[in-house]
C-alpha cells in the first residue's frame, strides 16, 4: 500500500497495490471529497480524498479504513483522520 499527497491540489491518494495504466476502469464516489477506484472485477484499487487541509480525513464508509489509518500513522503522521469513527 502506498500513499501520495499532492499539496498543490490538497489531495491524498492511497493505492492498495501497484495499479497498471488503464486498470482503474470504474470509480465510486462516496461524496464530493472521496472516491474509490475499482478494476473491471470490482477489486478496490485505491481511494482519493480531497480538501485535506480544510476538512481533514474522514474515513467513515471508506473501504479498508483500518489499513489506511495504520498507513497514515506510520508514514504520514501529519495527515490524521479527523472524525471520531475513523480513530
Amino acid at each position: 500500500m502506498t500513499r501520495r499527497y499532492d499539496p498543490t491540489v490538497d489531495a491524498l491518494y492511497i493505492a492498495f497495490r501497484a495499479i497498471a495504466p488503464g486498470e482503474a476502469t470504474r470509480s465510486r464516489e462516496l461524496d464530493e471529497r472521496r472516491r474509490v477506484d475499482l478494476n473491471n472485477a470490482g477489486e478496490i484499487l485505491g481511494v482519493e480524498i480531497l480538501s485535506l487541509a480544510q476538512d481533514g480525513i474522514d474515513l467513515s464508509g471508506v473501504p479498508r479504513a483500518n489499513e489506511i489509518r495504520a498507513l497514515l500513522r506510520e508514514r504520514a503522521p501529519f495527515l490524521r483522520p479527523t472524525c471520531a469513527s475513523a480513530r
